[in-house]
């Protein structure tokens, strides 16, 4: 997927959509049985959403083109607030959402 690079880091050649973020991975899950209960069918589903719990980089800071590193971070000043600059970078909402397992059952009278 490409992002736009920071103007600082490209030395001022920069290109709209010129970079090119980290490849990413997903695997799901979805399996499906069908039971037959004393006249009821019986349907148990699970569903994994990335299975292989793989944390892909959607976003990425402009300077480096990554979701774990700023170059921008050398200009920031004093830390007002509870965070640290490390934490701030370390931002989850730049990642990919974990391994989610959902695993249900559903009923209904058969004909």
């Amino acid at each position: 997927m490409p992002y736009t690079e920071d103007v600082n880091t490209s030395q001022g050649v920069r290109f709209e959509n010129g970079g090119i973020k980290p490849a990413t991975f997903n695997c799901d899950l979805r399996a499906e049985k069908v039971f037959d209960v004393y006249g009821i069918k019986v349907n148990a589903f699970l569903f994994i959403y990335n299975v292989l719990d793989i944390k892909n980089e959607n976003g990425v800071y402009a300077s480096t083109g990554r979701a774990n590193a700023d170059l921008n971070t050398k200009y920031a000043g004093e830390i007002i607030g509870l965070n640290t600059i490390q934490q701030y970078i370390n931002n989850p909402s730049m990642y990919s959402t974990p391994r989610q397992i959902r695993l249900g059952l559903v009923s209904g009278y058969s004909n």
